[in-house]
């Protein structure tokens, strides 16, 4: 087997590797990505393996500061984590992925088995594959996988989706600069697939990521820093008219949705609060969403807010900046680590000229301040391969022929510990619509002992939780379903769950804790009728008539303005008057 031949078939198992983490499945959750990935580790382990031993190849990579600066990262995020409350038991199993992938990929460019090149052309060939399935989707050839967008690919909403696009772009666009054969016409028919494709995302994050990294690849594939010297007039015009245009193109980004920006601006604020109470060693791995509720609540409880951060509120799942959602949940230590990680590989990476996989990074860094792609398996991967491919692939020789394949044997016995741990997503599925069903047609008692066996390996799954408390406080459990509840608080922002809970308490009776839990669903968004409603309800019971607090509240559901009207709004100020009127007290 020629190097070529052997080059081709790795590139076929990382190309696959890439590709698993697309995987569709009928329930929206990230560790079901996990499965595919494994087997396709194993998969490129055991191939990895078995040339090793033909070919007896004899060297190994080096040990540089990449390498150390990952496993720094991956170790001090697992010492963090609280494998007590098991938040997101997939997230170890990801960075353990993560960890086998880069050894792998290191391993092979070290013996030639793979280049540098061929891992642009697998990030390029993914992001033909993501710009032809937004198309399908947009002609409605293809389902979109959220009904609210016509564009999503693979992923949930287009907002990833354009970042994946937008920073396979400037790797093509290398491609097209540095070849002039066949791959020349090869690499321009991916940056157009794409052009298509990215301004229907609607992704601003992604615009601007995508052009300023690939104005980064012009500039160093053409050597335009050279002439800096003997024509700093025609630069310094250039870069005055780049500004300009850069400026426009803001205002008119910004105007394009102001809501969305300072909803993210809002956000920013309040995960700086709370990392400015702990700003080394951050909260812990996971944490966002519980922490994020209690200053979001802190800050709407001390009234020190404006109208448009009211406006602007909701229940946000991610912190929308990658670098402030690390700090607040590893601390500036983890942060610190991530950033010399990316500044060695940059550094690595230009000096050997791969000025793709530089711009394809720098594209996912300015994507990543103000987005959320480091939540999705398939970042995670894609940034695998693009550091990989900048770092120094020098190797050194091994004078124990016997040992020259342990890296591959070690890395095989892994990938199938993996294989093993994992659950079956197809029965796991399988299952939650099982359960699902027996819910919707009275079977709750079946479905209720359906949800307690796929509980062990799917209590990270938000969606999962409140399918399960809602089945628990149906069959008037309601202990056990506000305890479900309070774990899905920890894993994701809701004001509308804190009502459940609060529902849960006056069905028990205890009528003090349903008012605390309504007064947190108040004070975390002040901008919904609902919370209000219930707790005039509650101060108009019998059991708990308060007057006076029924006056304040019922005045702020009548009279308050929502953030977006309707005609359940109309049908509770309807019952609130009735209420008044029945218990006689005047608003």
């Amino acid at each position: 087997m020629s190097r070529t031949s052997i080059r081709m078939f790795m590139s076929l198992l990382a190309f696959g590797c890439l590709c698993s983490t697309f995987w569709q499945f009928q329930f929206p959750d990230f560790s079901f990505a996990l499965y595919p990935l494994a087997y396709l580790l194993l998969i490129t382990a055991v191939g990895s393996c078995f040339l090793s031993f033909c070919f007896r190849n004899n060297t190994r990579p080096y040990m540089n500061l990449s390498d150390i600066f990952l496993f720094s990262i991956a170790a001090y995020y697992i010492i963090r984590y609280n494998f007590g409350e098991q938040l997101a038991q997939w997230r170890i199993i990801l960075w353990v992925e993560i960890l086998i992938l880069w050894t792998l990929l290191r391993w092979l460019l070290s013996n030639r088995m793979l280049t540098s090149e061929n891992i642009s052309w697998v990030i390029v060939t993914t992001g033909v594959l993501q710009s032809v399935w937004g198309i399908l989707q947009l002609y409605d050839f293809c389902p979109s996988n959220h009904v609210g967008y016509d564009i999503t690919g693979s992923f949930l909403n287009p907002g990833p989706y354009s970042g994946y696009v937008g920073l396979a772009f400037p790797v093509a666009l290398h491609l097209f600069l540095k070849h002039k054969n066949c791959k020349h016409w090869l690499a321009l028919v991916a940056m157009l697939s794409m052009f298509c494709i990215l301004p229907a995302g609607m992704s601003r994050s992604a615009w601007v990521g995508s052009i300023i990294a690939s104005l980064w690849v012009v500039f160093y594939e053409k050597g335009l820093f050279r002439y800096w010297h003997s024509r700093k007039r025609i630069f310094i015009v250039s870069f005055l008219i780049i500004l300009i245009i850069g400026i426009i193109g803001g205002v008119l980004i910004f105007n394009l949705k102001k809501d969305s920006v300072y909803g993210r601006l809002f956000i920013w604020e309040n995960v700086c609060s709370a990392i400015a109470e702990r700003p080394i060693t951050g909260y812990g791995s996971c944490s966002f969403s519980s922490v994020y509720a209690n200053f979001q609540s802190a800050k709407f409880k001390s009234g020190d807010y404006s109208d448009r951060d009211e406006r602007v509120a909701g229940n946000p799942e991610y912190a929308f900046n990658e670098y402030l959602q690390m700090w607040l949940e590893g601390g500036c230590i983890i942060l610190i680590l991530f950033v010399a990680l990316i500044f060695v590989c940059i550094k690595q990476g230009l000096r050997q000229k791969q000025y793709g996989l530089c711009g394809s990074l720098l594209s996912f860094l300015l994507f990543a301040f103000t987005s959320y792609p480091l939540q999705y398996p398939a970042f995670w991967v894609v940034l695998c391969f693009i550091l990989v491919g900048m770092t120094n692939p020098v190797s050194m020789n091994i004078k124990n022929n016997h040992n020259h394949n342990v890296i591959t044997m070690i890395m095989c016995v892994l990938s199938a510990a993996v294989c093993h741990v994992l659950p079956s997503p197809k029965k796991q599925i399988e299952t939650w619509e099982k359960c699902r069903i027996l819910q919707s047609t009275g079977g709750k008692r079946l479905a209720m002992e359906g949800y307690e066996l796929l509980y062990p390996s799917l209590k990270h799954c938000p969606q999962f939780i409140l399918e399960y408390a809602q089945c628990l406080a149906e069959l008037a459990s309601y202990e056990k379903s506000n305890q479900l509840y309070e774990r899905y608080l920890k894993l994701q922002c809701n004001s509308l769950v804190y009502t459940m809970i609060g529902q849960n308490y006056l069905h028990m009776d205890r009528y003090r804790d349903a008012e605390r839990y309504f007064l947190k669903s108040v004070f975390f968004l002040p901008n919904r009728i609902y919370p209000y409603y219930l707790l005039a309800k509650l101060y108009a019971n019998p059991k708990s008539l308060q007057p006076d607090k029924f006056k304040e509240v019922a005045y702020k559901v009548l009279y308050k303005k929502p953030k977006v009207h309707s005609e359940a709004i109309d049908e509770m100020r309807d019952e609130i008057q009735r209420i008044s009127q029945k218990c006689n007290i005047a608003l």
